[in-house]
């Protein structure tokens, strides 16, 4: 055989191999964006009201999607150390507490906004968060139902029970 022979065979054994290897490899990389966008994505949306079981599930996904980023890794241990502080681990933490940990969320979301490829300021992440009054006043209700329930529930408090009869005043 001749070398252009040769060259021919190796061409079209190689050519095709080479080619689902590239294929696979963008795959690869196409999956692991999505993601990383799909995590993103998540506590991007619940950024204005961060207790909420998606947003700690898309937490949780952090170090192994982002494995590779150090700095996505490092911002998000910050976060989750001073997450548990007394100062957040109270009742109701103080509007400092809060301040704090949402400056450290919207770092966190910043650096790993970095890694995607997108440039947003953290100030404007924090900044630009929607948080309805109604969801506050919601949430600090069920927590003072919860409050006022669990002694009963316990057996510590008694269940105190009014009963009226309405008259038919015609």
């Amino acid at each position: 055989m001749h070398p252009i022979e040769w060259l021919t065979l190796i061409a079209l054994v190689v050519g095709p191999v080479l080619a689902v290897g590239i294929q696979l490899w963008f795959e690869r990389r196409r999956e692991i964006r999505r993601r990383k966008l799909s995590v993103l994505d998540t506590l991007m949306s619940y950024r204005g009201r961060f207790v909420h079981s998606d947003n700690v599930r898309a937490m949780n996904l952090i170090d192994v999607i982002f494995y590779r980023n150090k700095r996505v890794r490092a911002r998000f241990s910050t976060l989750i150390a001073y997450l548990e502080t007394d100062a957040m681990a109270a009742d109701q933490p103080t509007p400092d507490a809060i301040s704090r940990a949402d400056d450290l969320i919207a770092e966190l979301l910043t650096e790993m906004a970095k890694d995607v490829g997108y440039a947003f300021d953290h100030t404007v992440i924090k900044r630009q968060a929607y948080r309805p009054r109604a969801f506050q006043v919601e949430e600090k209700y069920t927590a003072d139902v919860r409050a006022a329930l669990m002694p009963v529930l316990r057996g510590e408090n008694d269940l105190h029970v009014k009963v009226s009869v309405a008259t038919d005043a015609k």
